[in-house]
């Protein structure tokens, strides 16, 4: 695109140095990366939360960039202009959606915030509407999936930049989308990171007092101002909210529209007569009996809430919908696999609200003991530690404290503050190596126990000093099937 006609459609002012003519000037993407940046590139130096991307202007410039997005009206040579705008982020997002000759404007666009079960409602969602018939991706933690759950390209945030979302959108357009559901972190909705996008539904799943830190919310009212703005600031024909959480009044206050979901007796979409077993549960919502293999009390919650979205999408009654559920699974949530008369779960669960939920729906299913293996993330979410570490002494019956993506962090200090948090330190102990904590807590079970292991899920890696190591749990299982 012409980058005159860029600045004219969008109404942004554009400052050139003496040297730089913009007649003619084809611009061909805009990046926050300068490594990404070339001749036809805009660069757009964004204030990162542990980089700033005025520092690798220079960068840019020397990989050919010769225009800027900026919220001063300096030119950084004579040869370049600048995009002057008032907001570098919202700038941003505008003009990647531009670009990409706003790839969301034909789609269903589901956007799905909470501290927990946004991935389990984006991709119960996906795979009920391509039961349907109905072309269906989701974009989040797990990266780009198919309406099956196959992974096509992985992303670096649960929401990415502007810059990767509509490239992504664009994508699932081009492959016949009608509906993405969308993760939507409260970082993303600060940043802007989806601007510009109408969506036909907003989700609100659950909160919990998280991701407050240096590098994420100065403090829960930050975090939480966040979440609810996805109901107050962007166009949603629904608003889907789960009945049960005690921030939901909050979330839903001066909104239209709003429907709930849950146990409550408030409920718009009410469950009852709930049951469960470890092969799943059973329940009623609004009379229509569904059968899920997802065994855990909030699952309901979350399957119900996907249900009443295909509902609404699809223009069919819940009845319509309830065939598809006994299908749906997901990788690496309460995922199950017997092993020598042992039950391994594996789980993403990794912060105080998904522990206690998980775990205590362990301890009501089976009998045996729980042996948690378990770590936290480095360099943020620092209280996590603790409120991980007062759950899994309370609930578990031993806890193997061990990795889990520790970054730039030293991971044996990570273990050893988590373990410093247990009042009875006989109860836990400490494997750096994760593989390793795995097998430990392999030869310590007996048969009827169950080993739980939380934090990967779904993940193939392990980000260690930065670097992206290749690791999967569901490696490991081969290797326990050969233990006695």
């Amino acid at each position: 695109m012409k980058l005159l006609d860029l600045c004219r459609e969008l109404d942004m002012e554009l400052v050139c140095g003496k040297d730089f003519n913009p007649q003619d000037f084809e611009i061909a993407d805009i990046s926050v990366d300068s490594r990404k940046s070339c001749e036809r590139s805009i660069f757009a130096p964004i204030l990162g939360h542990s980089r700033n991307g005025a520092d690798f202007v220079e960068d840019a410039y020397e990989r050919g960039c010769r225009v800027f997005l900026s919220e001063t009206c300096k030119t950084a040579k004579a040869d370049c202009s600048v995009i002057k705008t008032n907001s570098a982020r919202k700038s941003l997002a505008e003009i990647s959606n531009k670009l990409y000759d706003y790839p969301a404007s034909k789609i269903k666009i589901i956007g799905i915030t909470g501290t927990k079960g946004k991935t389990t409602i984006a991709l119960t969602l996906a795979k009920i509407l391509e039961i349907l018939g109905t072309r269906t991706f989701s974009i989040g933690t797990v990266g780009l999936c198919d309406g099956h759950g196959n992974v096509l390209e992985k992303t670096a945030n649960t929401t990415p930049e502007p810059t990767e979302l509509f490239r992504l959108i664009s994508v699932c357009r081009d492959m016949g989308a009608m509906v993405i559901a969308l993760e939507v972190s409260s970082q993303a909705l600060m940043d802007f990171r989806i601007h510009g996008i109408e969506f036909f539904a907003v989700v609100f799943s659950s909160l919990g007092v998280d991701h407050i830190g240096k590098l994420e919310h100065a403090s829960f009212t930050e975090y939480i101002r966040a979440k609810r703005s996805l109901f107050t600031d962007y166009k949603s024909k629904y608003r889907i909210l789960s009945a049960d959480d005690a921030y939901t009044p909050y979330i839903a206050f001066g909104t239209e529209k709003c429907i709930k979901c849950g146990f409550s007796e408030f409920a718009n979409y009410r469950i009852s007569d709930f049951d469960f077993s470890s092969e799943g549960s059973s329940f009623f919502l609004n009379g229509t009996k569904i059968v899920s293999n997802m065994p855990a009390r909030y699952d309901a919650v979350n399957t119900s809430i996907s249900i009443v979205l295909a509902s609404l999408i699809l223009k069919k009654n819940i009845s319509d919908i309830a065939y598809s559920i006994p299908s749906v699974s997901l990788k690496g949530r309460f995922e199950r696999h017997l092993i020598n008369k042992r039950t391994v779960i594996i789980d993403y669960a990794h912060n105080k609200l998904s522990f206690l939920s998980l775990i205590s729906a362990v301890r009501k299913i089976y009998k045996g003991r729980i042996i948690l293996v378990f770590g936290s993330v480095g360099e943020r979410s620092y209280g996590r530690r603790r409120e991980l570490a007062e759950v899994a002494e309370s609930l578990a019956d031993f806890s193997i404290i061990t990795s889990d993506n520790p970054g730039f962090e030293s991971a044996i200090g990570i273990c050893e503050q988590i373990r410093g948090y247990f009042k009875d330190k006989s109860l836990c102990e400490i494997c750096v190596d994760r593989e390793a904590a795995i097998i430990r807590a392999y030869t310590l079970s007996l048969p009827g126990d169950v080993i739980l292991r939380l934090g990967k899920g779904h993940e193939e890696e392990m980000n260690i000093s930065g670097i992206k190591i290749p690791f999967s749990e569901h490696k490991i299982l081969e290797k326990l099937k050969k233990l006695k």
